[in-house]
């Protein structure tokens, strides 16, 4: 048998944006922990969406006209206060995932959560060149 070569190339077309994914699990042992937990979840969801542009309109109604972009995160990993990791440009914070009494579906007796998993999926406001990563640790 025979058949044609396809001379398959690469060919460049873009460097992509990094993505960063974090998991925290956090595990309460009394209310006020419970309540910090809860603070830190709705923390991270508000910064999740962007801010609405709107457009008063006579009487008592408005028109949303755009979004005002989310703050972005600059997000440092280190350990004892030295980075432990490639550099991270300021990111947008992309997607928030929270699951509840993931191993086992007790509470506490005040109604919170035994624990709570919290996923955050950043990407980078801008892509890397290679002077990023050559001089800059990116």
């Amino acid at each position: 048998g025979v058949t044609s070569n396809p001379n398959t190339r690469v060919l460049f077309k873009q460097v992509n944006l990094r993505e960063f994914s974090f998991v925290f699990k956090f595990i309460p042992t009394s209310k006020k922990e419970a309540d910090e937990v809860k603070e830190i979840v709705k923390l991270f969801r508000t910064e999740l969406y962007p801010e609405n542009i709107v457009l008063p309109l006579p009487g008592e109604s408005a028109i949303s006209i755009g979004y005002r972009f989310p703050n972005k995160f600059q997000i440092d990993i280190e350990y004892n206060g030295k980075e432990i990791a490639t550099k991270i440009k300021p990111c947008y914070l992309r997607d928030v995932g929270v699951t509840y009494n993931n191993t086992a579906m007790s509470m506490h007796s005040d109604g919170n959560f035994q624990e709570t998993e919290m996923t955050l999926a950043f990407q980078e406001s801008r892509t890397l060149n290679r002077k990023d990563v050559e001089e800059d640790g990116f």
